[in-house]
């Protein structure tokens, strides 16, 4: 089965997954390259000026090092976020990572907030499940435990529009009832706050832009062509069976 690919406005086919990388990590060796050369050339400099302005060195010094460091984080995070194959949309993270199969996905669509008569898009893709108990085992919990701190801007921004209340917006890790039985600790925590989510939003599953390599609607449309044709394909090879 092949795969269609929008690019640039254009559809391509491809037989294998279709990757997405993030633009978090774009300019990773940029900056990894010219905060280690600005560190050098400021270090040589040092040497005959160092009991002058050695405040202003140091300074340059601690603010290179931060160049440095963010650019090797953005170099140590996975080379693609999402992997789109005939069966399953992967979603993958530093931390861990899931998958749906394209049955058990419901609706995908840019995040909005609507106050009053505005309507604001927010930085993430929302992803509905067909079966919520879907997200039980979903997440592992390391990757529910970064989870919960990422998504606390949403949080945040659901709170200040008085879509939830303070109590819905705090941190839960008291155990949860799931479907297949109690949940404790952070999987606990991340199912709780996705609840939470749903109420001020409608999603349980969210994806921050930085995950992506285009605009929130061309991702969405990309993936509902990918699911549907998928499914098609699917139904067709069923009824030849």
């Amino acid at each position: 089965m092949t795969l269609p690919l929008i690019d640039n406005h254009r559809v391509r086919m491809t037989t294998e997954s279709i990757e997405i990388r993030p633009t978090a990590n774009n300019h990773g060796l940029f900056l990894i390259v010219v905060g280690s050369a600005l560190f050098l050339i400021t270090l040589f400099i040092a040497q005959w000026y160092w009991h002058s302005f050695r405040l202003v060195f140091i300074a340059l010094f601690l603010i290179f090092t931060v160049i440095i460091f963010t650019g090797i984080l953005k170099r140590s995070q996975p080379t693609f976020s999402i992997s789109l194959t005939k069966n399953y949309f992967i979603f993958i993270h530093k931390f861990g990572r899931w998958q749906l199969s394209w049955h058990e996905i419901a609706y995908i669509a840019p995040v909005t907030s609507i106050s009053g008569i505005d309507s604001q898009e927010l930085p993430y893709v929302g992803i509905k499940l067909k079966d919520e108990a879907i997200l039980e085992r979903l997440i592992t919990h390391r990757l529910a435990n970064r989870l919960i701190h990422e998504q606390r801007p949403l949080l945040i921004w659901a709170l200040n529009h008085e879509l939830l209340t303070l109590d819905q917006s705090l941190i839960n890790f008291s155990p949860y009832q799931g479907v297949n039985g109690v949940i404790k600790g952070p999987r606990a925590g991340f199912l709780h706050q996705a609840k939470a989510l749903k109420h001020a939003f409608g999603f349980k599953l969210f994806i921050h832009k930085s995950a992506l390599d285009r605009e929130l609607t061309e991702f969405c449309q990309l993936v509902k062509q990918c699911q549907r044709y998928a499914l098609d394909n699917k139904s067709t090879s069923n009824i030849r069976h």
